[in-house]
């Protein structure tokens, strides 16, 4: 059996016949040359969002003080302790807020006035981690790669071995710009404080999302999916672009007899939430741990809050039923 009969077997995931010693010495062979010149890709999953910004952050770097856009990551890994290493990376993180300038409308005689939008601590520390990884994939990956024997030490990224306890090259950077804060005027406290919202409050939204449609102008569509989408937040404080992509197709109709009297019917909608904030390494395991959120819901006497009623109208309005449903009626007969 020749070699190409073997390749083209394996393809289908079937033999006609076990392949002779000579041949599975082979194919070791060549699956051990393939990984030699294809090592394991060590730089871990990240959203397309996050990577536009990190390149759009690593195409700011060093630039306005005309330095190489790598020697200071290798001179700062090396001695992250000395002034000269640390300087090029504190002068762009001070220089990143001080330019972090955009034209905000006032209400004034000047209508318009230039502010520095950057004034947390807190997101100048996201700029460095994101820059940090940018410089880990771009430079210190290529050097861990040459020089294999010090891997360890070929490092950027902080490590948090426990709680409060951090430590590495890039960590440091962080560190001295926490001190540094009063002086440069940025917030340690967060600008804004998270308050749960009341079913009072959704239900205030809800009516006038329709008692001033007037001032709210959009298809008839638009407003049941708002009210839909509200809801569903509401009931499981679901993130929402697990709820904006939503497809006819994660909603299940059935007409299922009342348990405690056979000749009752219910109709019962069941919806079925898939997770958005899952790192790639932990994909394949998703199913097995829950990739996605089901809950089943009835209809309420109650018009402003029957999620089920406004999953039905949306499958009408857009003949979304596999059965064929046309009109309201058959969902009841």
């Amino acid at each position: 059996m020749s070699m190409g009969h073997v390749e083209l077997l394996l393809s289908k995931q079937y033999f006609t016949a076990l392949p002779s010693r000579d041949e599975s010495r082979a194919i070791a062979q060549k699956h051990f040359q393939e990984y030699i010149e294809r090592p394991i890709e060590d730089k871990p999953f990240v959203a397309d969002e996050t990577l536009t910004e990190r390149d759009r952050l690593w195409g700011h770097n060093c630039i306005d003080v005309n330095l190489d856009a790598q020697r200071p990551w290798l001179d700062f890994v090396l001695c992250p302790q000395n002034s000269k290493a640390q300087a090029p990376f504190r002068s762009f993180l001070r220089t990143y807020v001080d330019l972090s300038i955009q034209k905000r409308p006032v209400l004034n005689a000047q209508e318009y006035l230039y502010e520095r939008t950057l004034n947390s601590a807190f997101s100048l520390t996201e700029v460095w981690r994101r820059l940090v990884a940018s410089a880990d994939h771009e430079v210190i990956k290529k050097q861990r790669r040459k020089d294999p024997n010090q891997a360890d030490v070929w490092r950027l990224r902080w490590i948090s071995k426990e709680e409060g306890s951090r430590e590495g090259p890039a960590y440091l950077i962080v560190k001295i710009f926490t001190e540094l804060t009063v002086e440069i005027g940025l917030d340690t406290d967060p600008a804004y404080r998270k308050i749960a919202m009341t079913g009072t409050d959704v239900g205030v939204i809800l009516q006038t999302l329709w008692s001033r449609a007037n001032d709210i102008p959009c298809r008839p569509q638009t407003r049941v999916s708002f009210h839909a989408i509200l809801l569903l937040a509401a009931t499981g404080g679901f993130r929402p672009g697990t709820l904006l992509g939503l497809a006819f197709s994660q909603f299940e109709v059935a007409v299922v007899r009342d348990p405690t009297d056979s000749a009752r019917t219910q109709i019962v909608v069941s919806i079925r939430i898939e997770r958005n904030k899952i790192k790639e390494t932990a994909k394949t395991s998703r199913a097995r741990n829950g990739g996605s959120i089901v809950l089943s819901i009835t209809l309420v006497p109650n018009r402003t809050f029957c999620l089920g009623s406004l999953i039905l109208t949306r499958g009408h309005q857009s003949n979304g039923f596999d059965a064929g449903l046309t009109a309201v009626d058959q969902t009841f007969d």
